[in-house]
């Protein structure tokens, strides 16, 4: 039963992004048959992987990730011959990378500073329960979960604001 739901929520994953994975293969590689090659690499590695996703993260973020490390190693290790590789790209996606992972840490460390009741309700919330599955969950009125929500996304937006603040500069 636990990989039927594994095998349905990654084939939900996959067609929801397919897209989007698509697009950047090709602008990471600039050419049709390595954007494809690049893809199909992607893939495999997804679905070899996808038990140790962690529904904390966003799919894409994660999958995004996955590929644009192997278009980095391929290109370390001379995989792709005669590739139009723009470098300076190359380089912005692994900083994105690794900001991005430290406002993750950042926002979740966040989250887990709040009173419980608060960061409970919240993390089904980014799980993607509705408010009336949390309500249910949790055992409080519709209500007081939108009230939580609400109230902690303005705590976040609050402690968040100087990040976001420092991009704009």
């Amino acid at each position: 039963m636990k990989q039927e739901l594994l095998d349905v929520s990654l084939e939900t994953n996959i067609k929801k992004e397919e897209g989007y994975l698509k697009a950047l293969a090709y602008k990471l590689s600039k050419s049709q048959d390595d954007a494809q090659d690049l893809l199909q690499d992607t893939w495999v590695r997804i679905i070899e992987n996808y038990p140790t996703y962690d529904n904390r993260n966003k799919f894409r973020s994660w999958a995004s990730v996955i590929m644009k490390n192997i278009f980095i190693n391929n290109f370390r290790s001379g995989k792709r011959k005669g590739v139009s590789v723009d470098i300076e790209y190359a380089k912005v996606c692994v900083d994105d990378n690794r900001r991005a992972e430290y406002i993750d840490k950042f926002i979740y460390k966040a989250i887990n500073n709040l009173p419980h009741e608060m960061s409970a309700v919240f993390y089904l919330y980014l799980k993607g329960y509705a408010y009336e599955e949390i309500a249910h969950l949790m055992s409080i009125p519709l209500g007081t979960v939108k009230s939580r929500i609400f109230c902690t996304k303005k705590r976040l937006q609050a402690i968040l604001k100087p990040i976001y603040e420092d991009d704009s500069n």
